[in-house]
């Protein structure tokens, strides 16, 4: 995407519902390392 998209706001545009899911999916292994497996169990 970055070599065939010329235009700065046309690429933030594009990229931003890329950026949106690492962001969650960072928040996501984030949570599940700051638990203890017991915890884990608890949750589900």
């Amino acid at each position: 995407m970055r070599e065939t998209e010329t235009n700065p706001t046309n690429f933030r545009l594009s990229s931003s519902g890329f950026l949106a899911e690492i962001d969650r999916m960072q928040l996501d292994v984030r949570e599940y390392l700051s638990l203890l497996p017991t915890q884990l169990k608890a949750t589900a």
